[in-house]
């Protein structure tokens, strides 16, 4: 009589967050998909303990980070799912010099993101941060807001990265009548954009920008892209905005910027060091709007990511091409 073997269901380990109503949803989202369930054993890590127990056996990982120590251990992983849009600081880099496949949740947050860049410009234009301090002091100063507001109608705005944040971006500046342009890395024509050159016209997009708009990855070539040198390009009296990554900006230059004045205001959703230290004076300084890493966001998050993962999950069983698929050489 021939003894028929059992297959092990292969292990896919999902590691989010240590909130446990957030692992709730994510459970709830993965139970509502019971076909994936017959193929493979999907378990969500509550803690470190759990992690270090089962990521031995995972073929498949879904997070957004998976640290060296945990890496090391990961002796079956076959595919990483990467819950940011961005790579950096997500793996350790010997992930990237391997066979595994890394993917990404980029495209994902696009909205979300281009919303808090313009939510950030209009504020930064009218005022907005100065009139909510007034507020809370129960202040009524009409010069204390109405001085120095500015229209954007008119106003150049300059998108440092003219991928899919970046086009959203201008689709809705566009609404404003403002001349849009932009960097990437071919420079090639995009729609929404009067213009777009090549990054290393960087200088022309700064020179041009009554606001920046920092829209790329971070990357070995955009780690301090926008440093001493570059603000000292800037029109006086321009704005920045930073919906990207902290390290893209010199954080020492830009707090220099700021005080000088070569630099209006600033709206930064990002910092080099995260959370923003207590003794950084970007915290006192009016003219910045300070957001705690947010602009990504949005209502049911954790059950749409999980959704997204669990999409590019069915294309990893069918061997067909995956969402997000990361250029390890490139970064992103």
């Amino acid at each position: 009589m021939m003894m028929t073997t059992i297959r092990k269901k292969p292990t896919v380990v999902v590691s989010l967050t240590l909130d446990r109503n957030v692992h709730k949803l994510v459970e709830a989202t993965i139970k509502s998909r019971p076909a994936l369930l017959k193929k493979y054993n999907i378990k969500i890590s509550h803690c470190l303990s759990d992690l270090v127990r089962l990521i031995p056996e995972a073929e498949v990982f879904f997070g957004f980070h998976l640290k060296k120590e945990f890496y090391n251990k990961a002796i079956n992983l076959r595919w990483i799912h990467l819950a940011s849009a961005g790579v950096d600081n997500t793996l350790p880099p010997e992930a990237f010099k391997s066979r595994i496949r890394i993917t990404c949740s980029k495209g994902f947050h696009v909205s979300a993101m281009a919303e808090t860049a313009i939510g950030m410009m209009l504020a930064l234009a009218r005022n907005l941060n100065i009139a909510r301090d007034f507020q809370i002091k129960k202040r009524w100063d009409f010069h204390g807001v109405a001085d120095n507001i500015f229209n954007l109608e008119g106003k150049t705005l300059g998108i440092v990265g003219a991928g899919r944040v970046g086009r959203a971006i201008a689709t809705r500046a566009r609404c404003f009548k403002m001349k849009i342009i932009g960097i990437s890395r071919t420079g090639r024509r995009v729609n929404g954009f009067e213009q777009v050159k090549s990054t290393k016209y960087l200088h022309w997009l700064l020179k041009e920008s009554d606001i920046l708009i920092i829209s790329l990855p971070l990357t070995e070539q955009t780690n301090n892209l926008i440093s001493v040198k570059q603000f000292a390009i800037m029109k006086e009296g321009s704005y920045l905005i930073n919906i990207a990554r902290g390290a893209i900006v010199d954080q020492q230059a830009l707090v220099n910027s700021l005080k000088s004045g070569r630099l209006a205001g600033a709206g930064l959703d990002v910092f080099a060091v995260e959370p923003l230290p207590e003794d950084s004076p970007l915290w006192g300084m009016t003219n910045v709007i300070i957001t705690p890493h947010t602009a990504g966001m949005m209502p049911d998050y954790y059950e749409k990511i999980t959704t997204l993962f669990l999409d590019n999950l069915e294309k990893y069983i069918k061997g067909r091409k995956l969402y997000g698929l990361v250029d390890k050489k490139r970064g992103y």
